[in-house]
């Protein structure tokens, strides 16, 4: 679930493009549209089951109401995506960093610029990375 609230989190705005809906403006989205509009964005990527999209819908939609605000959904998408990360500490984070960084020395001559490893699998070389991109690389 909380890949599957990363690859949202991630895809949010090519999914309220499809929908029409502005997160400014807090409208409402219905679960059929958002699902639908999902399954356009992602097409094959993620082959979900009906009741997995519901699964999915359901961590949003406390009150099984149907519908959801935009914003509400694109703030809980992200809070459950961060659940999934990893706890660490800051010692813990740096000994990480430090064990990346040797692997890209080691393996692709690139110590210190992880960002040309990020080429190697076909991710964008932006300044940030999500939780989920991270994960699909491992």
């Amino acid at each position: 679930l909380y890949f599957l609230a990363g690859k949202l989190s991630d895809s949010m705005d090519a999914i309220f493009a499809r929908l029409g809906v502005s997160v400014g403006q807090n409208q409402r989205i219905a679960f059929p549209d958002f699902e639908a509009a999902c399954r356009v964005v992602w097409k094959d990527a993620l082959p979900l089951e009906p009741g997995e999209w519901k699964a999915l819908w359901r961590q949003f939609d406390n009150k099984c109401t149907g519908f959801l605000g935009a914003r509400q959904l694109q703030r809980d998408a992200y809070k459950l995506s961060l659940e999934g990360c990893p706890k660490l500490s800051t010692q813990e984070l740096a000994k990480f960093a430090s064990l990346l960084d040797r692997a890209a020395q080691k393996w692709h001559g690139f110590g210190g610029d992880f960002s040309k490893v990020l080429v190697q699998f076909g991710l964008p070389t932006q300044a940030s990375i999500s939780f989920a991109d991270l994960t699909s690389i491992f």
